[in-house]
């Protein structure tokens, strides 16, 4: 609360300092989830406390780098990569934390079924029911499709040299790459992404036919079109949500 009473800068500035205490609160989580695994009151595999430790540090980091652009901080040229982290990085990790939640809470619900003495009750907990971590996954999934299909058109736009580049002789991706993902070094899960593993991950020799411009101008339209539909179902949209489909 005290971090969004600032103004957009100064909550980006905040949010940076918030991820060492999250570092330091996912550490406790691990050692508090490993004691009460010692003490038999965590036989399960899903540790919640690091998960909803994980969780939070995603979502202040997803927050940081979207504050990036709407205080208009990154360049064009530099698009690509800020997509690329979230889409194929942070939303992924985020999607994986849900579905260990949603995990837990099947057990959950699985165990209070088993333990209903009655048939009415026991109908009415195998009832469908909405649920909130249902929402945010449809969310997250949208998210992710959406940025995914920006990093694509970004890399056509690229290819077919559409996109104004920095004189090499005074300006290295490297050392821009690093600098817009310095606040994540503090952070040990996710751990953060190389410049080189970058590269790597997206090589277009990765693909087994070298992909054209139009190619990815063709993959960011399939993106958008599995965003477009995830955003639809989502049940009682925000204004946020909804201004998307004007």
């Amino acid at each position: 609360m005290q971090v969004h009473g600032h103004n957009r800068a100064r909550q980006r500035e905040k949010l940076a300092h918030a991820l060492e205490e999250l570092s330091t609160l996912q550490d406790e989580a691990e050692q508090l989830d490993q004691e009460l695994k010692n003490i038999g009151r965590n036989d399960r595999q899903v540790s919640g406390f690091s998960n909803w430790a994980l969780y939070y540090t995603l979502r202040t980091m997803i927050q940081y780098m979207q504050l990036g652009f709407e205080l208009e901080l990154y360049a064009v040229h530099e698009y690509h990569y800020i997509y690329w982290y979230l889409s194929e990085f942070l939303y992924k990790w985020l999607e994986s934390t849900l579905r260990r939640l949603e995990v837990m809470l099947q057990e959950k619900e699985s165990h209070t079924d088993q333990t209903q003495k009655s048939r009415i009750n026991r109908k009415k907990a195998k009832r469908k029911k909405s649920r909130p971590i249902d929402r945010e996954m449809t969310l997250v999934e949208a998210f992710q499709a959406m940025t995914c299909g920006y990093y694509k058109a970004m890399i056509g736009f690229k290819m077919s040299r559409k996109l104004i580049q920095p004189n090499c002789d005074f300006d290295q991706e490297r050392i821009r790459y690093e600098h817009r993902l310095s606040a994540f070094t503090v952070i040990m899960t996710p751990p953060p992404v190389q410049y080189e593993h970058f590269l790597e991950m997206t090589n277009p020799s990765k693909y087994h036919h070298m992909p054209t411009s139009t190619n990815f101008f063709q993959m960011a339209q399939q993106e958008f079109q599995m965003a477009w539909k995830r955003f639809e179902s989502v049940s009682s949209p925000t204004e946020e949500v909804s201004r998307l489909f004007l």
